[in-house]
């Protein structure tokens, strides 16, 4: 093989490589967008549920907490 076509080799490979990379930086970035959307039902019911219990506050923020780190 000739150096001339091992270039063209590499190029071609480097091509793929980046429109690969272009593929998974899209798909990462649908990802965190869908992350950050909040239903925001399912907070009023949350919130709702919290507000009408006879729970203390404090404690079940510090497990609404607990809950989200795992």
């Amino acid at each position: 093989m000739t150096l001339t076509a091992q270039v063209h080799q590499l190029e071609k490979q480097v091509k793929r490589v980046e429109r690969d990379l272009t593929k998974i930086r899209f798909a990462l970035q649908e990802l965190k967008v869908r992350r950050q959307k909040i239903k925001l039902e399912a907070l009023q019911k949350s919130i709702g549920a919290h507000l009408i219990s006879d729970d203390d506050p404090a404690q079940v923020l510090m497990e609404m907490r607990r809950r989200n780190r795992q």
